[in-house]
């Protein structure tokens, strides 16, 4: 069968979404986006000095905490494009112009709350970063949302190879700016800019590359109100997702930074980076084909996220025992000696990751069932959760993090489970679902 068609998945599990040669080209590609992320912080660890690392690695943050909440709409295009596809419905919106109004419109929110901030307390989130960088980041935001929409739209295609090939060529071209601008010139706002450009990355692959234009060209299952609506619905959650993903090194500097030295600050960030990326890349490239699999699933949905879960745990005490043992030493090697943490924090921090991981994989898969609501509520109540552990409980900074993001998402993922239980068929309207707090849109 042709990658553009959609491969269903019965429940006996004869037929996969996904060849294991493809989920081998998809592995490394997050394997290169994991390596490229690891480069930019090691570069600027060891071009800038600890103050200016630490406000890199908060712009870092920043700048991927907003990136993730525009791949929301990366989820949506999933499943518009593959709902479609399953379904042999009429093709109705243009997926690209989600990201062309939705991206611009968040700028704007963005642009006036920084405005208002600035106004009424005297300094902004924004403050420290270069009004030029700011300038370049605003662009960027909106052409990256595109660039995630793209990927979506790929994996609701089925077309794993071009899909895994934007978002490794993007960290490519990432991983050659940062080390090329940090080698020859050195200094926060040239790194800060290298880090960002790559974003526009996916114009160029448009004119040369047909997956990617044919992409550009997908139409999803619904009209363009209903697309709008799903994808800020999407982007609410995926909020959630940056406030505990990308951004949380941002929020853990607003709620420990008072209590610890800037090295100690720079090394628990680095150190948050570090432990979660072998479990959340991965599995935020695999998204796609969760969503997908999901999507064609008719029942025992619930079963179905069994082996998942308890593959993901697996592997979380298995990478916490790796990083208790290599951890120190990894730290040392990329980062220096001014930025290394004991061993047991290390590895506690790496197996607290595993919740976040398995949020995730709960969150797919009640998105693909259309479940939007049950999706925002499922990852805003593991996100207010880890928030108010990480300013409330009475440890010690290091620990408070990995205790917050242990047990905060725990209570997402409950959500989630209790919403995929009681949607009886993919196909039910929201009227016939309970409780109506999590009513499924149709």
């Amino acid at each position: 069968m042709s990658d553009d068609k959609v491969q269903g998945v019965p429940p006996t599990g004869s037929r996969s979404i996904i060849s294991g040669g493809r989920s081998i080209v998809v592995l490394g590609a997050s394997g290169l986006t994991a390596l490229a992320t690891v480069v930019v912080t090691v570069v600027a660890a060891h071009v800038l000095t600890v103050e200016d690392n630490a406000k890199f690695l908060v712009y870092w943050s920043l700048l991927f905490g907003v990136f993730q909440v525009m791949s929301g709409m990366q989820n949506e295009a999933t499943r518009a494009v593959s709902s479609l596809l399953e379904t042999d419905g009429q093709p109705k919106a243009r997926v690209i112009l989600m990201p062309l109004i939705l991206g611009c419109a968040s700028i704007a929110v963005v642009g006036l709350a920084a405005g208002a901030d600035r106004l009424f307390l005297g300094a902004g989130l924004l403050t420290g970063i270069a009004p030029l960088v700011i300038t370049v980041s605003m662009i960027v935001i909106v052409s990256y949302s595109c660039h995630l929409t793209l990927v979506g739209a790929l994996a609701g295609r089925h077309f794993w190879v071009p899909m895994a090939g934007l978002g490794a060529v993007e960290s490519i071209i990432r991983l050659t700016a940062v080390l090329a601008i940090g080698l020859a010139v050195g200094g926060l706002v040239p790194l800060e800019l290298a880090a960002a450009l790559p974003a526009l990355t996916w114009l160029l692959l448009a004119l040369v590359w047909r997956p990617v234009r044919q992409a550009v060209g997908s139409r999803a299952d619904v009209g363009l109100g209903r697309l709008l609506r799903n994808g800020s619905l999407a982007m609410l959650t995926a909020g959630a997702s940056a406030v505990l993903v990308n951004g949380f090194p941002f929020v853990t500097r607003l709620a420990v930074a008072d209590m610890v030295t800037a090295g100690a600050l720079a090394s628990l960030l680095l150190a948050i980076q570090l432990t979660r990326a072998p479990m959340m890349i991965p599995l935020m490239a695999f998204q796609g084909v969760v969503i997908s699999a999901f999507v064609a699933q008719k029942q025992y949905r619930v079963k179905a996220l069994v082996k998942p879960l308890l593959a993901v745990v697996g592997a979380g005490v298995a990478l916490a025992l790796l990083m208790a043992a290599i951890g120190p030493f990894l730290m040392r090697l990329l980062y220096g000696p001014q930025y290394v943490l004991p061993p047991i924090v290390l590895g506690g921090m790496t197996f607290a990751a595993v919740s976040l991981a398995l949020l995730t994989l709960s969150g797919a898969a009640t998105l693909a069932i259309s479940a939007h609501r049950a999706y925002l509520a499922g990852w805003w109540v593991g996100a207010i959760a880890t928030v108010s552990l990480l300013f409330l409980l009475p440890l010690p900074p290091v620990w408070r993090v990995a205790a917050a993001v242990f047990c905060g998402p725990l209570t997402g993922v409950a959500v989630h489970l209790v919403a995929i239980a009681r949607s009886r068929d993919p196909a039910v309207s929201a009227e016939e679902l309970t409780p109506a707090a999590i009513k499924n849109e149709e």
